[in-house]
């Protein structure tokens, strides 16, 4: 009985051996299918990124092996499936479908930006209304504004008037967007007629279709851009095309900038032109925006600079601000300072700002400061407010001030506004 125990034990133990080796074979033989299942993101990056030595470079000669080694009808298929050799998923110079109907195909982001973009390139005068309808038909709200540009820049290349007069029918924020850009472009390969257009479309001075004009002109001219820009007359569309021409040369360089914003004529243009220059210096460098602006010539254009600086200046460090401010001398420039300052230190630190102001004798160039903190304090503190108000030295400025912050504090505090009218004709009389 006992042998026949142990015959049966020897057989039960032979079966789960077998079944252990029979589990490893099987295992040896789904695992290379498992781990090498062919992707397009893998054996990219693997092409992309061939390994030198060690084992990842095992595992891929592995691979190579292992593929080759399936079934011959399932390795053809992926084959077929997976040309690797292929740069794109598609091939393009074969695909005799509208782009309509590829874009339409499309499956993901990257594919349809790819697809859109081959339109545009492949745009000329024989598939124009081609791609003009298939980017209606496919354009998202979301995309719209960048894919719109793209198409009237790939246009303008070759047919700027139609890209023209195609915007001219869009309406709204799109017509306007459109048509500077088509404008532009056109600027730059027949200023002539470019400006013949936009003369015929505005008949009044304040062009505004001379902005896209200008702007593809500062590229290739821009002096006679910035002649056309100051014979603009002053508005919105000449701060348009005077912030065009300074951002095309400060591309050039900051020397650039600084020589041409110093070439202007005395005027608005040069203000605004000399603020945004000093803005655009400070961001990179603040130290070295306060020397340009304190290196101009006095006038206009310096006050508004050094006003621009400090108020940059203020948002980093108020008190270094108050410092160099202190330093200007007793200059309309160091009143437009004060000015920039306290539009920000004052919602920081109004007690400091006050303390500060407190340093300088009541002035008509002082008033612009004063009125600043007035306005930023009056709604939280109108009993103060209203004693700063009564400092100003220019009479209009000052009645007006006192009339508004009497009108808040009338309506915020009663009681307390009654005693100090009552106090103030009491010193009147």
């Amino acid at each position: 009985m006992l042998s026949s125990m142990n015959t049966k034990s020897m057989v039960g133990v032979a079966w789960l051996i077998s079944m252990a080796i029979a589990f490893w074979f099987g295992s040896l033989r789904e695992r290379p299918r498992l781990e090498e299942e062919p992707s397009i993101l893998g054996d990219v990056v693997q092409k992309a990124t061939p390994y030198a030595s060690g084992e990842s470079g095992r595992e891929s000669s592995d691979s190579s092996l292992s593929f080759a080694a399936e079934e011959p009808e399932l390795s053809a298929t992926r084959a077929k499936e997976y040309d690797f050799d292929r740069e794109d998923s598609y091939d393009r110079a074969s695909d005799s479908r509208s782009w309509n109907e590829r874009l339409q195909s499309t499956t993901n982001p990257m594919e349809r930006m790819s697809v859109l973009m081959d339109a545009f390139r492949s745009m000329d005068a024989s598939n124009v209304d081609e791609v003009v309808a298939a980017f209606k038909e496919n354009t998202e709200p979301n995309r719209r504004f960048s894919e719109l540009n793209l198409l009237i820049n790939a246009w303008a290349e070759f047919d700027p008037k139609g890209a023209v007069e195609w915007a001219d029918k869009l309406g709204g924020w799109e017509e306007r967007s459109a048509i500077g850009a088509a404008l532009e472009r056109w600027a730059q390969i027949d200023l002539e007629a470019s400006m013949a257009w936009s003369n015929e479309k505005y008949k009044g001075r304040d062009n505004p279709y001379l902005v896209g004009i200008i702007g593809g002109l500062a590229k290739t001219d821009p002096d006679r851009a910035s002649t056309l820009m100051q014979e603009m007359p002053y508005g919105r569309n000449r701060g348009r095309a005077a912030s065009m021409l300074l951002n095309n040369y400060w591309k050039s360089g900051e020397t650039q900038a600084t020589d041409w914003a110093e070439g202007l004529q005395d005027g608005s243009v040069k203000d605004y032109v000399t603020s945004q220059l000093a803005e655009k210096i400070a961001r990179e460098d603040i130290g070295r925006s306060a020397q340009w602006v304190e290196s101009l010539s006095d006038g206009r254009s310096k006050n508004r600079a050094v006003g621009t600086v400090a108020y940059q200046w203020a948002r980093k460090d108020p008190a270094a601000t108050a410092q160099w401010v202190d330093g200007l001398g007793d200059t309309d420039s160091r009143f437009s300072g004060m000015e920039g300052l306290v539009k920000v230190w004052v919602d920081r630190d109004a007690a400091a700002t006050a303390e500060w102001l407190n340093q300088y004798d009541p002035s008509a160039g002082k008033d612009g400061a004063v009125e600043i903190f007035v306005n930023a304090i009056k709604r939280k503190d109108p009993a103060s407010a209203m004693q700063w108000a009564e400092s100003m030295i220019d009479e209009d400025e000052r009645e007006e001030t006192v009339a508004e912050v009497a009108r808040i504090w009338r309506r915020g505090d009663p009681e307390a506004y009654k005693t100090w009218q009552q106090s103030r004709e009491s010193a009147e009389e």
